[in-house]
């Protein structure tokens, strides 16, 4: 038997069985409350005007969850307000679920243990009202009430009569909901499951994975995202952009097996147009429409399709829509490679509804309000509004003046620079004053060192804005010390790169980028040459001289005959031309080709070893071998745990490959990229790799030998637990032997595995237990493993994905040799004439 501790027992109207749907249904015509009975569990249902409901509109209404749900008893009623202003009869429903206790704010209508099936019985009643009364029904809710009338739209099956609903910010899969609100629901509705687990003392130790059992054990249907709407049911489903509903349930139901594309500005439809997801911006978060706007689009659903109500919306709206048809309106348009984004003021400029923290810095920095060349008064009211969110109100937002948004904040500066130089004189004051009032806020942010990252790009990004600033806005000069400045930019830029001018950011890529701000600090200073102490400038642009050639190496040597990088590190396979644009004073007949730009070093045999970065290259007249290694441990930024890892290429086909640039992709992808089973490297299964703040000296190279075209070096690091780890590496035009090395400081055997990882496009066979051939396009790989006894190969695909610039994912392959002893020899021979 149950307990009904949240729940009214002083209701009337008691009626034996609400399966007796004939008899319900005339009950309900008498207007006020209803409570029926399901097995002895109370269903409760309002109701009014239904006596005058033949051949007209009935409005059915879904309660979402239940504020302060501690001081109040079930049942619970919405919309009584709604049908009265719009004058239609109402069936209002209450969770049945919401009686077992007054610590449940939401359950969904999906059912528990006593009353498994309480969507399917409110839906054959309501299907006999439907018939009885020979009038449509207009299903309402939004939150949860949005997802019970998404679980009631798919059983209406081929329905005899019309069908409509209205959803706003709906959930679409209970799993996807807060925790709290799922584990509450679950510990309350389904006991005697809770009480077979041992470990669930409160519903806050249910897991997820507990949770998704206890449902699927009951049939209970808790994802909606996927079910079948019928194409003769009209759904306008309302979704607020700032909402994180657009993630979790919203994309869900677009990618479902509704068939919904992308119409026309906000609106997300199928191809008979009965289903219209429509986009809009009303408030924060999971703000629910203004009724104002809730009871237009009811008005304009209950007498027209779906997809018409949604162009009125916009229409009407243009303050939470946008149409071409309101151009004249202020409407702003982000355009990115997500999906574009249509903004009005007042904008929540802390939104991410993408939840991609590279879509937010797009967003902060306004390089898209540059890039998109508003007419004067457009932009005004836009950067209005920014200052009064950022400024005036002072809403603390991360990416506005907090470390996390140091790039951001560059950029923005650098942005608004431009905005002012281009309005200055404009006849609008207002427009240059919101302007210099914006880059004041942003000089005292961007002077702030807990804004400063010292030693980072970001930093000397920061301090190059400030440059350009003082440059531009000349009568803001008296808030900025040059001086300064420069001097802080030069110590971050002596602690960016080494020495010798390499990068300390453990990346190809990076290289090339940080080269790109060198240049641009260069090209500043010059212009600021009255302003700087001269012995500073002629320091600074020394330094940059050796970054210059430190870069050309690096990036020669990184080239690939087709002119990518090989990808160690954090590291983007596309060079960006660009950035290289000042060896063109190397090369006298100068063309974007980037081989040419880095001559000689991108075309000839020979090294590089240098702060943990191994490059070789040997060319011979039919046969190119290409070769990258990193232990590099410059700094903890973008660092991986890539030790010992490496890339191989043989005539142009690679053969081995490293994952490289991973910042862009979902944080998932991110944190499998950085590991270390992303890379060619040795694991030890049990011990886990140190974090990145134990020291530079954990890696070394020694032993660096070049004779006769043949690269010889042992590399050293302590970043596994209780380990220290050497590879003897020799590598010549025709093979390459790794002689792997374990010191175990605990005396505990421990099983090893090897990872190699592939190009997608190679081909393995495995001849023996310690040989096997991997097939390129123009060769024959072969690779041994010389001191065979007691290991494991395995064969198999990476889960990783492989990022070039523009995105494009490529799945790898991998071979996994598992061994307990402490050395592992392996002989790799680029010519083996097996299987040819």
């Amino acid at each position: 038997m149950f307990d009904l501790d949240g729940y009214d027992f002083s209701l009337k109207n008691v009626v034996t069985n609400i399966n007796d749907y004939n008899k319900a249904s005339s009950v309900l015509e008498k207007e006020g409350n209803h409570s029926f009975s399901n097995d002895g569990f109370p269903v409760d249902i309002y109701t009014s005007g239904l006596k005058n409901s033949y051949q007209k509109k009935i409005l059915v209404i879904f309660s979402g969850a239940i504020s302060k749900r501690e001081n109040k008893s079930a049942p619970f009623f919405s919309g009584k307000n709604i049908a009265k202003t719009l004058d239609l009869p109402l069936i209002a429903i209450s969770d049945p679920t919401l009686a077992l206790s007054k610590s449940l704010s939401l359950s969904w209508y999906a059912g528990n243990e006593y009353f498994k099936n309480i969507s399917v019985v409110i839906n054959n009643l309501l299907k006999n009202i439907q018939n009885k009364y020979d009038a449509e029904l207009l299903l309402v809710g939004g939150s949860g009430g949005g997802f019970a009338v998404l679980d009631q739209l798919s059983l209406f099956r081929e329905p005899s009569k019309k069908v409509k609903a209205l959803i706003w910010n709906p959930q679409t899969n209970i799993l996807n909901y807060h925790l709290n609100y799922v584990q509450q629901y679950i510990f309350i509705s389904f006991p005697s499951d809770i009480k077979a687990m041992r470990h669930v003392k409160d519903y806050r130790d249910l897991k997820l994975s507990d949770c998704k059992d206890i449902l699927e054990k009951h049939k209970i249907r808790y994802d909606v995202s996927k079910f079948k709407i019928d194409d003769a049911i009209n759904l306008l489903y309302l979704q607020n952009v700032s909402d994180d509903h657009v993630d979790k349930h919203t994309k869900p139901f677009i990618e479902g097996c509704n068939n919904l594309v992308n119409s026309n500005e906000l609106i997300i439809t199928n191809k008979t147009s009965n289903i219209n997801v429509l986009l809009g911006s009303w408030g924060e978060g999971h703000a629910v429409p203004p009724m104002h706007l809730i009871l237009s689009a009811l008005d304009s659903i209950s007498t027209s399709s779906s997809s018409n109500s949604a162009k009125r919306l916009i229409e009407a709206y243009p303050t939470y829509f946008f149409t071409d048809a309101n151009s004249n309106k202020y409407n702003y348009r982000i355009r990115s490679r997500f999906v574009d984004v249509v903004l009005t003021v007042p904008i929540n400029w802390k939104q991410n509804p993408f939840n991609n923290k590279n879509w937010v810095h797009h967003f902060m920095s306004l390089r898209w309000v540059i890039a998109s060349n508003f007419e004067p008064q457009k932009l005004k009211v836009l950067l209005t509004d920014f200052y009064s969110y950022h400024v005036k109100r002072a809403i603390n937002n991360p990416y506005y003046n907090n470390l996390r948004g140091d790039h951001t904040a560059a950029e923005r500066m650098n942005g608004l620079c431009k905005l002012y130089s281009k309005y200055k004189d404009y006849h609008d004051l207002a427009l240059s004053g919101i302007i210099v009032r914006l880059v004041k806020a942003e000089i005292g942010n961007l002077l702030s060192e807990s804004m400063y990252r010292e030693g980072t790009n970001h930093a000397l990004m920061i301090d190059i804005s400030l440059m350009n600033c003082f440059l531009s806005v000349e009568k803001l000069r008296y808030m900025l010390d040059l001086n300064y400045i420069v001097i802080r930019a030069n110590e971050t830029l002596l602690k960016i790169f080494y020495a010798d001018g390499m990068t300390r950011e453990n990346s190809i890529s990076y290289q090339e980028y940080n080269y790109d701000i060198v240049n641009s600090f260069i090209n500043k200073l010059e212009e600021l040459t009255d302003y700087i102490n001269s012995d500073i400038l002629t320091e600074i642009i020394s330094f940059a001289d050796v970054v210059k050639i430190e870069t050309k190496k690096i990036l020669g040597y990184s080239l690939r005959d087709d002119g990518t990088y090989l990808e160690l590190g954090d590291t983007f396979s596309d060079p960006k031309p660009g950035m290289l644009q000042d060896f063109q004073l190397d090369s006298p007949n100068f063309n974007s080709n980037v081989k040419e730009l880095l001559h000689p070093y991108s075309s000839k045999s020979g090294y590089y070893v240098n702060n943990g970065l191994i490059l070789y290259r040997d060319i011979k007249e039919k046969n190119i071998v290409h070769f990258g290694q990193t232990i590099m441990y410059g700094s903890n930024t973008h660092k991986q745990n890539d030790e010992l890892s490496f890339c191989l290429s043989l005539n142009g086909d690679d053969v081995f490959i490293d994952p490289g640039y991973s910042t862009s992709v979902s944080y998932e992808q991110q944190e499998y990229m950085k590991s270390s089973f992303s890379h060619s490297t040795l694991n030890v299964l049990g011990s886990t790799w140190k974090t990145f703040d134990i020291g530079e000296d954990s890696n070394q190279v020694k032993n660096v030998s070049y004779t006769n075209d043949e690269l010889s070096y042992t590399l050293v690091h302590k970043r596994i637990e209780n380990f220290i780890i050497s590879l003897d590496v020799v590598i010549n035009p025709n093979s390459l032997s790794l002689s792997y090395s374990s010191i175990n400081q605990t005396n505990i055997p421990n099983l090893k595995v090897n990872r190699f990882v592939l190009s997608a496009d190679s081909k393995i066979i495995q001849l023996s237990d310690n040989k096997l051939i991997i097939k390129t396009k123009e060769k024959n790989v072969e690779l041994i493993v010389l001191n065979g006894d007691n290991i494991k190969i395995l064969v198999g695909n990476s889960i990783y994905t492989k990022f070039n610039s523009d995105l494009v994912s490529k799945e790898s392959k991998v071979i996994d040799i598992f061994y307990y002893a402490d050395i592992l020899s392996v002989q790799i021979n680029f010519n083996s004439q097996e299987l040819l």
